[in-house]
C-alpha cells in the first residue's frame, strides 16, 4: 500500500514539474518577444533621436538665418531712412539758398 501511494504522490509532483516546465518555456518565449520588442524600441528611439538632432539643427540654422537677415533688414531701413533725411536737408539747404 505505501509504494502505491509513494507512486501517485510521484506520479501527481512529476505532472506539476511538467506544467511548471511548460510555463516556463511559455514565460522564457514571452520574454524573448519582449527583449525583441524592446530592442526595436531602442532602436527606433536611436533613430528618433538622430532626427531630432537633425531637426534641431535645421531649426537652429533657420532661426540664425532669421536673425541675420533681420539685422540686414533694420540695416537697410536705418540707411534708407538716412538717405531721405540727407536728401531733405539738401532739398531745404537749395530752397534755402534760392
Amino acid at each position: 500500500m505505501p509504494a502505491t501511494v509513494n507512486s501517485d504522490k510521484i506520479s501527481a509532483v512529476e505532472k506539476v514539474v511538467a506544467v511548471l516546465e511548460a510555463v516556463t518555456t511559455q514565460l522564457r518565449v514571452e520574454v524573448n518577444t519582449l527583449k525583441a520588442d524592446l530592442r526595436e524600441s531602442l532602436l527606433n528611439l536611436a533613430e528618433l533621436s538622430k532626427t531630432h538632432a537633425l531637426l534641431q539643427q535645421r531649426h537652429d540654422d533657420h532661426v540664425r538665418r532669421a536673425e541675420v537677415w533681420g539685422q540686414r533688414w533694420w540695416a537697410l531701413v536705418l540707411l534708407l531712412v538716412g538717405a531721405v533725411l540727407s536728401l531733405c536737408s539738401a532739398l531745404i539747404v537749395a530752397l534755402a539758398r534760392k
